[in-house]
């Protein structure tokens, strides 16, 4: 059983801070990493875990771009409940 989780590349074109085309070749770009990332994992055994999360603006930090403390909180939540219930 493979303990490797992989985190899904985010959906880049739902974040509107990127003004088009940008966030049109960003989020094109994006799908095209993570259809990647989902071949490695499919090959090697990992496990790829899809970012499911709705877009909306509480999960960004102040600046609208990155990541802000409560979709890490989310994330990792989601993270270590799919480890240890992987390790169990």
């Amino acid at each position: 059983m493979s303990h490797i989780l992989a985190s899904a590349v985010p959906p880049l074109v739902a974040f509107a801070v990127f003004p088009q085309p940008l966030r049109g070749y960003l989020g094109r770009r994006a799908t095209r990493l993570d259809a990647a990332l989902q071949a490695v994992c499919a090959q090697t055994g990992a496990v790829h875990v899809p970012f499911d999360l709705a877009p909306d603006p509480r999960w960004l930090a102040r600046d609208g771009l990155h990541p802000g403390a409560a979709l890490y909180a989310e994330w990792g939540k989601r993270m270590a409940g799919l480890a240890l219930a992987r390790l169990s």
